[in-house]
């Protein structure tokens, strides 16, 4: 162990403390005493976790419990921590003490957002509204936006996943409706709080998540002109999130978060608008009225300040001390959205754009060893599908007549234009993150 933080410190002593975890102990909660079955059911030991939380002394240490499992989720296995919670919601049924826990406002949060953590969406759903509506409910306004966040990703029937998504939109509105209300605002001056991150703006974040998964969903369905639709409103969403943020002056991450999102989401509507055969509409992230009273030059030069601000907040994003998932994962969103931007405006020549690529493959290598959890995982896996869904489209449309350059004329032997670069990247990255990429055309 002294070894491996030696050499752990030599490498990134000066930028972070992962030399000194404690995880290279293993388990904190691993007990040498077997009391009855495995983990799996054969005979030994009852799960610690499971001891632990079922033998907590109030219903706020067994949601403590369960946060600090929520915690941990980016090194468990989903159906471990599925088995383990089953477990322990049958241990407390069977205690005549503790049973009425398990209905607790706080015990449902913290279970619904494990549920969530583990990619079990429509129980997390099913959880987070119950702890909503419980006596004396503890949810706060973000658990509520989880909530909408489970609504919008349930699979299932197709009438299950509609209502789910349209419950989901409906307190999305009402949330906005109340931060929107001023005569709700007192004692609160019409500006306090204004020049701090607010949980409007990151609404409208999640908005322009919610917007482009329904693109995704539009797609699947082969309906592509819905899907356009939805992607102009994502960009709009995460265009308008991304002013707010910066006058709020809220972090790097969340900033880089919003502007990937709509970069990402203009630029895939003008590939899927060119794949359709329409006259491309160009994306420069700024807004339509703007846009329409500006000469072709104007237009060109915004969009390059728009790359040069996609670039300037991956240098940003790369220093401080350490990075967390989320952060590594917001730096391969914009590293790929300033790519597809920057080749669909033919900013740079094919090794620049072949370069970009290699970068983003070596960011994606290194994702993994951040522990993510199923959650974060199947994020990461929706953008890639959804990439890898438009760019097959161009390459199925434009063929070989397109070049590295994306300027026609064909590509030379032995090389692939970018969108076929990028294809292959993505199935590259999908395995990567768990199972084959879906096969679309």
């Amino acid at each position: 162990a002294r070894s491996a933080r030696e050499a752990v410190y030599g490498l990134h002593g000066a930028h972070c403390n992962t030399w000194g975890a404690y995880q290279c102990y293993g388990d904190p909660s691993y007990r040498l005493a077997e009391t009855g079955d495995d983990p799996r059911g054969h005979p030994g030991r009852d799960d610690p976790w499971v001891v632990g939380a079922a033998g907590s002394m109030s219903a706020y240490e067994l949601a403590a419990q369960v946060g600090q499992l929520r915690a941990a989720a980016g090194g468990e296995d989903a159906r471990e921590v599925a088995r383990r919670l089953g477990e322990l919601t049958r241990k407390l049924e069977a205690d005549d003490r503790r049973r009425g826990w398990l209905r607790h406002s706080h015990v449902r949060a913290q279970l619904g957002l494990l549920y969530r953590e583990i990619g079990d969406h429509r129980q997390a759903a099913w959880l987070l509204q119950l702890a909503a509506r419980s006596a004396d409910s503890k949810l706060p306004v973000s658990g509520i936006e989880a909530l909408i966040g489970s609504l919008e990703r349930v699979s299932g029937e197709p009438k299950d996943v509609g209502r789910a998504r349209g419950a989901g939109k409906e307190l999305m509105d009402r949330l906005d409706e109340l931060a929107s209300d001023a005569s709700s605002r007192w004692p609160l001056e019409e500006t306090e709080g204004r020049d701090e991150p607010t949980g409007a703006t990151q609404r409208l974040a999640l908005r322009g998540g919610m917007y482009t998964r329904s693109a995704m969903a539009g797609l699947r369905d082969g309906r592509v002109e819905q899907a356009i639709a939805d992607l102009k409103e994502a960009h709009k969403a995460y265009s308008d999130a991304c002013e707010r943020k910066w006058k709020e002056g809220d972090s790097a991450a969340r900033r880089a978060h919003c502007l990937a999102g709509g970069l990402l989401a203009i630029t895939l509507r003008a590939l899927l608008m060119q794949a359709k055969g329409r006259a491309r509409d160009l994306p420069v992230d700024i807004a339509p009225s703007v846009a329409q009273a500006l000469t072709d030059d104007e237009l060109k030069q915004r969009a390059r300040l728009t790359l040069r601000l996609g670039e300037d907040m991956i240098v940003e994003l790369s220093r401080g001390n350490g990075q967390t998932f989320e952060q590594a994962a917001t730096d391969i969103d914009l590293r790929t959205a300033c790519c597809l931007f920057s080749y669909i405006h033919r900013f740079e020549t094919p090794q620049e754009l072949g370069l970009k690529v290699e970068q983003i493959r070596s960011a994606i290598s290194g994702v993994l060893a951040l522990w993510p959890s199923p959650l974060q995982v199947e994020d990461v896996r929706f953008r890639f599908e959804l990439i890898l869904d438009v760019m097959s489209r161009v390459v199925d449309v434009t063929g070989a007549s397109v070049g590295k350059n994306g300027h026609g004329g064909g590509a030379p032997a032995g090389t692939m234009a970018l969108p076929e670069l990028v294809i292959a990247l993505v199935k590259e990255a999908l395995v990567l993150l768990g199972g084959a990429a879906r096969e679309v055309g």
